[in-house]
C-alpha cells in the first residue's frame, strides 16, 4: 500500500497462512491479529524500516504524517522536498 511517497508493507508472523482442519494443512489468508508489524519503504530511497511497535496499518499511516509534520513536508515528494528547501 503506498502512502504519501512510503510504501507500508505488512509483516505477519510465521505460519498465519496456514491452518489445520480435519488433520488436513490447508492454507489461509492472514487475519488482522496476525500481523507481527509494518515495514515502511522509503520510496525515494528505497530504504525500508521496520516500524517495531506498529501492529495496524492505521497506526503507521500516524507514525508516517507525525514525521512528516516534524520534517515539515506534506509527503514524501522530491517535488515537496524541493519546496521545503527553495524557502
Amino acid at each position: 500500500m503506498k502512502y504519501k511517497g512510503f510504501e507500508i508493507k505488512t509483516k505477519y508472523l510465521p505460519g498465519s497462512n496456514f491452518d489445520f482442519k480435519n488433520g488436513e494443512l490447508v492454507t489461509r489468508k492472514p487475519k488482522p491479529e496476525d500481523r507481527d508489524n509494518c515495514e515502511v519503504v522509503d520510496l525515494m530511497t528505497e530504504k525500508s524500516v521496520n516500524v517495531l511497535g506498529c501492529k495496524s496499518i492505521k497506526q503507521t499511516k500516524q507514525e508516517i504524517d507525525d514525521f512528516l509534520k516534524d520534517c515539515g513536508v506534506a509527503s514524501n515528494t522530491q517535488k515537496e522536498w524541493d519546496k521545503k528547501f527553495q524557502q
